[in-house]
């Protein structure tokens, strides 16, 4: 079992059938159950940013920012990129 420890709260990280879904959806987060549900037929780079897109909702919640599915999208988004661009600034951190 993968898990993700954010803002203090450890999160089970599930990699699922995109079957199970029906909203099209490539995440969706629980933090009541902190669950993290990731569609797992999707390229790995996608769902890692799909990944980094839910932690974003978290955080969103928790730190009660109020963002947007709009701000969300574009920060996982660009956040992703800067840090494939630039992997030896992050890796090993």
């Amino acid at each position: 079992m993968k898990t993700l420890k954010i803002m203090g709260v450890q999160y089970q990280i599930n990699f699922v059938d995109d079957n199970t879904r029906t909203d099209c959806a490539m995440g969706r987060m629980d933090s009541k159950a902190a669950i993290i549900n990731i569609n797992k037929s999707m390229p790995e780079d996608n769902q890692r940013v799909t990944l980094l897109h839910e932690v974003m909702h978290c955080l969103s919640e928790m730190l009660n920012l109020e963002l947007t599915e709009k701000q969300i999208a574009g920060l996982s988004t660009g956040i992703f990129e800067v840090m494939e661009i630039n992997q030896y600034y992050f890796q090993g951190m």
